[in-house]
This record gives structure tokens, C-alpha cells and sequence, in this order.
């Protein structure tokens, strides 16, 4: 029988089988193991093929095990993925929303002051358009006034206030034809001037007569009336 050389089984060293001998003991951890001299020969390859497939299965066990951990890790790491992609795609649309939404108020509220705004504005110039043609009328009603009559008044008056009033009458119907005042005196009605001249002459001196006004539909005056 030649030399063999064996692993130890328990802590791996090599083992040196000398020829004749059927028992070894291992010099390290002093395991002791008997050579079946049938199979003494395979020993030392059954050992390195036992020690090389329980490597093998140690390996790859682990690498099935962190294989199968990455594989699992995996889904819940697009599972975690997607949930954060998610909370920001909501979180920038919902600011994009609500900054949209805060937008159109604004417009609208923009609109709306803008609005009144144009609502005041044509108010205003409309209330003074109004005052504006308003004064106007007031002041052509006065200048008619003051153009067309006198500072006539009714009541009782003495001769010489009568005949002054009755001079201004003649004035008046001799430029404002369309404005003429009519006298009355007993049975006489007259707008002509010369007969207005004798109703003056007519009345005594140092008299007293009634007098009583007329006014046209717009405000002038266009009769006088004298009585006794």
C-alpha cells in the first residue's frame, strides 16, 4: 500500500497515511479515523468532493437566500418609489391647483373692483352732466328773465311806480316781440305801445291803484292789470 495523503473531517488538515498502517490520527485536533483498505484509496477524493459540494450548497444556499431577499426587497422598493412619486406629483398639482384657483379669484376680484370702479366713474360724470346742463338752464332762464321782463311786483301802488312800470313795458314790447306784456286799465287790453303810453297818462297823480300780474307757461310775466 502506497502513501496517501487525507484531509482531516474535523478541523481539515492533511493527513499522511503510511503504508501498512489502517489507522491515522490527526496531529492538530487528534481525531483518530480507521482506512478501510477496500476504499483507501477513494478516501482522500470522496472527502474533497464531500468538502467541495458542501461549499458548493453553503454558496449558493447563501446566494439563493440573498437572491430571493433582493427579489422580495425589490416590489416593495418600486412599491416605495411609486408612493413618493405619487405624494409629489399630488402635492404639485394640488399647489398648482389651489395657486390656479387663487389666481382666478384674484382675476375675478380684479375684475369686479374694475367694474364698480368704471360704474362710479360714469355715475359721477352723469350726475354731472346733469348739474352741468342744470345751471345751464338756470342761468338762460335768468338771462330771459332779466331780458324779456321787469322786477314787477303786485299789490297796491302809488301813480308814479305804475307809470315807471308802464315805460318799462313799452321798452320791452318794443324789442322783445315774442315776449310782449299786455296792459290792462277798465275796459282797455292792449300790447301796443302808444295806447300803453295814454294808460299812463290816464291815471291821476298822487293816486293809489291796485296792480296784479300775469305769467305765461314759463314763468314770464305777460299781463299787467291796474285797477281802482
Amino acid at each position: 500500500m502506497k502513501l496517501v495523503e487525507l484531509k482531516c473531517k474535523n478541523c481539515g488538515a492533511d493527513l499522511k497515511l503510511k503504508e501498512g498502517e489502517d489507522i491515522v490520527n490527526c496531529p492538530y485536533c487528534g481525531a483518530s479515523y480507521k482506512i478501510d483498505e477496500d476504499n483507501n484509496e477513494n478516501s482522500g477524493y470522496e472527502f474533497e468532493k464531500g468538502r467541495l459540494k458542501a461549499q458548493t450548497e453553503y454558496v449558493f444556499g447563501n446566494t439563493n437566500s440573498k437572491v430571493s431577499k433582493i427579489v422580495m426587497i425589490i416590489p416593495i422598493i418600486f412599491f416605495i418609489f411609486f408612493v413618493v412619486f405619487a405624494i409629489l406629483q399630488f402635492t404639485v398639482f394640488d399647489n398648482s391647483f389651489i395657486k390656479s384657483k387663487e389666481d382666478i379669484q384674484a382675476k375675478q376680484q380684479q375684475e369686479a373692483e374694475n367694474l364698480i370702479k368704471q360704474q362710479q366713474q360714469e355715475a359721477e360724470n352723469l350726475i354731472k352732466q346733469q348739474q352741468e346742463e342744470a345751471e345751464k338752464a338756470a342761468k338762460e332762464l335768468e338771462s330771459k328773465i332779466h331780458s324779456h321782463n321787469f322786477k314787477y311786483s303786485s299789490g297796491r301802488k302809488a301813480t308814479v311806480f305804475i307809470k315807471s312800470d308802464l315805460n318799462n313795458v313799452v321798452n320791452n314790447n318794443q324789442t322783445n316781440k315774442d315776449k310782449k306784456i299786455t296792459v290792462e286799465y277798465k275796459d282797455i287790453s292792449t300790447q301796443d305801445v302808444e295806447k300803453i303810453m295814454e294808460i299812463a297818462q290816464m291815471l291821476e297823480p298822487y293816486s293809489e291803484y291796485n296792480v296784479l300780474l300775469g305769467y305765461d307757461e314759463e314763468g314770464f310775466i305777460n299781463k299787467i292789470t291796474i285797477k281802482d
